[in-house]
């Protein structure tokens, strides 16, 4: 059991420092330098599509309960 919490642990820290070091460049890059690279636009419209379809279906889903 605790093997796991520290599994489950060393993976949500690693995950929250690359979130961290991708943030902290793209602020620091900025957007004079140089475009942004296509795979990180598609990861982007992948986010928002995915974020909206998401809002909508729980709110179709809240409207049903009603």
């Amino acid at each position: 059991m605790s093997g796991a919490y520290f599994c489950m642990n060393m993976v949500l820290i690693t995950l929250s420092t690359f979130i961290a070091v991708v943030i902290i460049q793209t602020h620091i890059r900025g957007d004079r330098k140089n475009k942004v690279p296509p795979w990180l636009k598609r990861v982007r419209s992948l986010y928002y599509t995915t974020d909206h379809h998401l809002s909508v279906s729980l709110r179709n889903r809240n409207r049903d309960l009603r």
